[in-house]
């Protein structure tokens, strides 16, 4: 009779953990922006966080660019000199409304030894250089930004879009040098949905279940106990 009395204590005090108890996810969406010559822009679209399944916390946006390419240099003066360039995006993303979320710079620095001008515009010869960055070691940058407040416009069945866009800002620090560039670039926006939902809601039947197994292994050794004392 006790048995049974604590055995209907432990299967109230389970249902009443599963009606009460919370737990925290996560869903993640990502989209990428595939490798294009600079200049580009173009939109991209993320599933919204579907209330059904919870109370969404908070929202996260990681946003990566990346550029490569080369970068070619021409001494004009009359000395030899040093050119400083560098391979640079200016790579954004903006929201629906046009407002600008990142704003990056993925940059590469150059420096070259150049003789001085030989007459010839023509990127060749000792007083001119190029560069060349591979995709392997393109230049990188990234931002995180996380939203608690203001969850509206990512709850929903509906979309968002945000809309990512690189352009070329290479360039020479150097006076008295001409530069020529070419450059490729992309882009990722990985969205994340942190988000608490009842376990009542989700899968209480296995909490039950694992509530019944670990009252049998109770009473097992209980009753394994005292027959090795008997």
């Amino acid at each position: 009779m006790i048995k049974a009395k604590i055995l209907l204590i432990c299967v109230f005090g389970i249902l009443a953990l599963t009606a009460t108890a919370t737990f925290a996810d996560t869903i993640s969406q990502t989209a990428t922006w595939a490798d294009t010559v600079l200049n580009w822009s173009s939109a991209k679209t993320f599933n919204q966080f579907d209330p059904s399944l919870g109370t969404l916390n908070w929202v996260q946006l990681t946003f990566v660019g990346n550029t490569w390419g080369s970068v070619s240099v021409e001494n004009r003066s009359e000395l030899p000199q040093t050119a400083s360039s560098y391979l640079k995006s200016r790579t954004r993303l903006t929201d629906s409304g046009g407002s600008q979320i990142f704003n990056l710079y993925p940059t590469k620095t150059f420096s070259n030894n150049l003789e001085e001008f030989d007459g010839d515009y023509d990127y060749a010869g000792t007083d001119s250089a190029t560069n060349t960055v591979l995709k392997a070691s393109a230049g990188a940058a990234s931002g995180t930004v996380t939203y608690n407040a203001g969850l509206a416009a990512w709850t929903g069945t509906g979309t968002v879009s945000y809309t990512g866009a690189a352009s070329n800002f290479s360039g020479t620090s150097t006076p008295d040098i001409n530069f020529t560039s070419s450059a490729t670039g992309n882009a990722s926006l990985t969205v994340t949905y942190d988000y608490t939902l009842k376990v009542s809601d989700h899968e209480p039947s296995s909490i039950i279940i694992a509530g019944f197994g670990l009252i049998g292994i109770a009473l097992f050794g209980r009753r394994f106990q005292k027959h090795l004392i008997s």
